[in-house]
């Protein structure tokens, strides 16, 4: 019941109030900033007003023999809409804070929103990110309800099931959160090194980010040891150096054409034998220095899984 009460708060004291000023020659902020800032709300909203009506019926006609573990099943499905929401989150929060920061009149609206007594103090960030925390907290009522439920029970059953499938859908969101994030970070990189690199380069449809670290590297050349980052991806890897205060790719290369030297990859050090794409076929020796070993085997590992 509170979940849907502040569900609501969101869309008629935050979103509704903004999309009308929109409509008018002065809208404190654009219709897009809007929508990113709120993503589906309104759907999931929905979506938990018919849950909460179901509860009320059963609980309206309760007695020893009621179920309730049927309709969490039945809604299971159903919540894999939060995950338009858990993906836009981010992007949510970094357009409201720039909005915020940049929009002295769109703050102080929100100032005199906040001290409603409708919003108990809580500020848009805080509703905002109740969404994001309310999938898991079903599956631990759940647990709580079966824990509490007799073996003979004709609740048991359908309880075990909803368990099932919500851990399954929380499961498929967390999946779908760690797509999106990658994405998001490979995209920053596209951004990061624009003109160092073609983006349709590293924006590939199954590429996924893995890990970034800082560290010290070497090609045997000379004795010079070279700061910069190792950034490693599901298919792929590239470092970089700095150079005149600015930071610049230095090789990307595809795992295949990589291959670790573990005899020589002990403690805080990583060495690669990299198979250059000449006629040749040329082999090229690099070092990799990280400052923590734990950091090294971390990195270690994750580049091992598909080398």
């Amino acid at each position: 019941s509170a979940y849907c009460k502040h569900l609501e708060i969101i869309i008629r004291k935050f979103q509704n109030p903004l999309l009308q000023m929109a409509r008018t020659k002065k809208p404190l902020i654009p219709v897009k900033d809007i929508r990113t800032i709120f993503g589906s709300v309104e759907i999931i909203h929905g979506y938990n007003s018919m849950l909460l009506d179901s509860l009320n019926q059963r609980m309206s006609k309760w007695g020893s023999n009621q179920i309730v573990g049927d309709i969490f099943l039945y809604m299971g499905d159903c919540f894999k809409i939060y995950t338009d929401y858990i993906n836009n989150y981010a992007l949510s929060q970094q357009t409201l804070q720039h909005s915020t920061q940049n929009n002295l009149k769109f703050k102080k609206w929100l100032d005199t929103i906040y001290l409603l007594d409708i919003c108990s103090g809580l500020t848009l960030v805080s509703f905002l990110i109740m969404p994001v925390q309310r999938l898991p907290r079903y599956g631990l009522l759940l647990r709580e309800l079966k824990k509490s439920t007799p073996d003979d029970h004709p609740d048991v059953e359908a309880l075990e099931r909803a368990i099932e499938k919500i851990d399954y859908v929380n499961n498929y969101l967390n999946s779908k959160k760690r797509e999106t994030e990658s994405q998001f970070k490979i995209i920053e990189l596209v951004e990061r090194f624009q003109g160092d690199i073609n983006h349709h380069h590293l924006l590939q449809p199954m590429r996924q980010f893995e890990i970034q670290s800082e560290m010290l590297w070497s090609d045997g050349k000379t004795n010079t040891k070279v700061k910069g980052y190792l950034v490693v991806f599901t298919d792929s890897l590239l470092w970089t150096k700095f150079f005149k205060r600015k930071e610049k790719i230095v090789k990307f290369v595809e795992a295949t054409n990589a291959k670790v030297v573990a005899e020589e990859s002990k403690t805080d050090k990583i060495v690669l034998m990299i198979e250059e794409n000449d006629r040749r076929k040329s082999k090229t020796r690099i070092e990799f220095l990280f400052s923590k070993a734990a950091e090294a085997q971390l990195v270690r590992n994750i580049i091992s899984r598909f080398m």
